[in-house]
């Protein structure tokens, strides 16, 4: 019988809150979520460039050009909005990676618009795509960043936006005398691409895993971020919503302090019995449903426009000076 975790032993979240922080392990994943942001700059920097050439490819309107950056932004606008939700039933890392990956593809798709349309909808589900990077780059990269740095992070994410406006002026002008307006979107989508493919090694974040159960998963990557980091961590615990708490230990070489497997993921006590025998416990019931977590995210979307006069009131003090 394994003994109950102490009052002492911290969670998994605060295991991960209190890293030290390493730029080859968090850093790398700010680097990476950064690129995202990057990328949805020098998407918006791009209308600059696209409306007066294709207002002369297309011979259009004034009315009709200006759709060309209004698409865009208004499936960056919703696409903000819906991945939250996504990424809370699928899981941040597919999230992450899908963003770009959704925005790569429709930005090729229309490079080769066959009429301006066509154009227009895919500039639209680019922006779809590319407007989740807001929330869900910034919700894996504030996972995996200590508590003590976290706020200095988060922000330093607006300094890709700069990056990226450059990036693309600098790009797009060196083009304009190379290729049409087709060469300096599919330029841009060659780095995208090479990002979703880095994106691809990215761990899931082990507080997502453990808020859907899926604690082995979880223990494994704080086991390797507790390595990676140098910590001297050696246990913790997971707390379901019932109020179960699962004692887990890092596979780093330590002995574990519960008397148990070094590996994580060693006991799950309830009640304050003790249950042991299996490494990896899976808890029945733990898994949240696809419905239940929809059900919140939209919670969360209504909640987010239900009347506040303090919040109204900060929010056009920020909107207005930017007219």
């Amino acid at each position: 019988m394994s003994a109950a975790p102490s009052a002492s032993v911290p969670t998994a979240s605060e295991v991960v809150a209190n890293l030290p922080w390493r730029w080859r392990t968090q850093g790398a994943i700010f680097v990476i979520g950064g690129l995202g942001f990057m990328f949805d700059a020098w998407d918006v920097a791009l209308n600059g460039f696209l409306i007066p050439l294709l207002s002369d490819y297309w011979n259009l309107s004034v009315g009709q050009a200006a759709w060309i950056a209004t698409a865009n932004l208004i499936g960056m606008a919703l696409g903000a909005f819906v991945w939250g939700g996504i990424a809370d039933v699928i899981g941040r890392k597919k999230a992450f990676t899908l963003t770009l990956l959704v925005f790569s593809v429709f930005t090729v798709a229309g490079a080769f618009s066959p009429a301006f349309g066509w154009f227009i909808l895919f500039r639209f589900l680019a922006g779809f795509g590319l407007g989740g990077c807001i929330p869900v780059d910034y919700a894996l990269v504030g996972e995996f960043t200590p508590k003590k740095h976290r706020g200095r992070v988060l922000t330093a994410m607006d300094g890709w936006w700069p990056i990226g406006a450059s990036l693309c002026a600098f790009v797009s002008a060196s083009l304009l005398n190379v290729g049409d307006w087709r060469l300096i979107m599919l330029v841009m989508i060659v780095p995208a691409l090479l990002t979703v493919a880095v994106r691809f090694g990215i761990p899931e974040s082990p507080l997502y895993l453990a808020s859907v159960g899926r604690y082995a998963e979880a223990d494994a990557i704080i086991s390797r971020l507790v390595e990676r980091t140098g910590a001297e961590v050696t246990t913790w615990t997971h707390e379901s919503p019932n109020g179960d708490r699962r004692h887990s230990g890092a596979d780093i070489g330590v002995a574990d302090t519960a008397g148990t497997s070094s590996t994580a993921g060693t006991s799950c006590t309830s009640g304050g019995a003790d249950t042991a025998g299996s490494t990896t416990p899976e808890p029945a019931g733990m898994t949240t449903s696809v419905n239940q977590q929809l059900r919140a995210a939209s919670g969360q979307l209504v909640q987010l426009w239900q009347y506040s006069a303090k919040t109204t009131f900060v929010s056009w003090s920020l909107f207005i000076p930017c007219c």
